[in-house]
């Protein structure tokens, strides 16, 4: 959720806790990589997901895409 970030992940069982619905995960686009050193990850899925910054006087909203790992 950073701006230089490659990607923002959510962990599966993030996503569970969550109770959001499954329909709600789109195919990965294939593997992550700089995550483990030497290593490529592969995600389970994707999912946009409304992210609130900020306080209460001074917030944003955007949509972000998280791909959903399980490691």
């Amino acid at each position: 959720m950073d701006g230089g970030s490659d990607s923002n992940l959510i962990y599966w069982d993030t996503f569970e806790r969550l109770k959001i619905s499954m329909d709600k995960l789109r195919p990965s686009k294939g593997p992550i990589t700089r995550i483990v050193p030497g290593r490529q990850v592969m995600p389970l899925s994707i999912i946009n997901l409304r992210v609130m910054f900020g306080e209460v006087a001074n917030f944003r909203q955007e949509i972000l895409s998280f791909e959903v790992v399980d490691f």
